[in-house]
């Protein structure tokens, strides 16, 4: 599930500040969920089969605009969606399509609501990957998976894990989910390379000294 949320589109940076430049009110509980509910496309999925999809006759491109929106304004959203989008990664409803790298992928508004939830928590991507000019040399390996770890991929687990983290900033959580992970491969000797540990381990200290969190991270596929 991982490697197919890796493939998600650009994130652009949380904007939570209103006309007049003072903080945005912050939307209600139904507010969110409407949103969340608004991820369910009225279309039926396209057959993909491993190559471009083929969409059916009467598929409504407008619709999955209005499906599209409630995706950015989620995304926008950030730490204050986490309750509700961790209520619904077991959602197995058709989403949206797009790019999932060698072929399209039908995306379900649970893995929808998942890949919101990891583009702000591991803002590094869950790949293996040195620096933008290079990689580790060992095809790129999965990072350890703090969701599966976390028992991200059931609603109850997660909302378990969300119950015990309440409270804490996007920042605190970004944190705590590179530990986890820095600690997961020192683990794993002869996996990752002595760059990717050293890779990580920037980004710690510049989380440490930072007072903000880490942008989402970005990908090919988005509204």
């Amino acid at each position: 599930m991982r490697y197919l949320l890796a493939c998600f589109a650009t994130l652009a940076p949380l904007c939570n500040l209103g006309l007049s430049g003072e903080p945005a009110a912050q939307p209600s509980a139904k507010e969110i969920e409407s949103l969340i509910a608004q991820l369910r496309s009225p279309n039926k999925p396209p057959k993909v089969d491993g190559k471009d999809a083929e969409y059916p006759a009467g598929y409504d491109s407008e619709a999955q605009k209005r499906v599209r929106t409630a995706f950015s304004r989620l995304r926008d959203l950030g730490l204050a969606a986490f309750p509700q989008l961790l209520e619904h990664v077991n959602d197995a409803d058709y989403s949206m399509t797009g790019d999932g790298g060698a072929t399209d992928v039908n995306r379900s508004v649970g893995s929808v609501c998942f890949y919101l939830l990891d583009a702000q928590l591991t803002p590094y991507g869950a790949r293996s990957i040195v620096s933008e000019a290079g990689r580790d040399p060992r095809e790129n390996p999965l990072r350890p998976d703090y969701f599966e770890a976390h028992g991200f991929f059931d609603s109850k687990s997660s909302q378990k894990w969300w119950q015990s983290h309440n409270g804490k900033s996007l920042r605190e959580l970004q944190i705590e989910v590179l530990e986890w992970t820095i600690a997961a491969e020192d683990a794993k000797p002869g996996i990752y390379s002595k760059e990717e540990h050293a890779y990580l381990a920037s980004i710690l200290d510049k989380l440490r000294t930072s007072k903000e969190p880490l942008e989402p991270h970005r990908h090919i596929f988005a509204p």
